[in-house]
């Protein structure tokens, strides 16, 4: 039985640092909708003003 969880941990630990080298090389980006609804205006609206350049 311990062996199985030690077994267990092992391949969970390994995948949880795999998963973060590949997520470190990916961009991020947001995808909205199939189209732009009103609820997203502040979000289009601060992309053209530049404000997520910084990032």
């Amino acid at each position: 039985m311990n062996k199985n969880k030690l077994m267990s941990a092992a391949a969970l630990l390994a995948s949880m640092v795999s998963t973060n080298v590949l997520a470190a090389e990916k961009e991020l980006t947001l995808m909205l909708d199939w189209f732009v609804n009103p609820n997203h205006g502040p979000i289009v609206i601060a992309q053209e003003r530049g404000y997520f350049k910084q990032q």
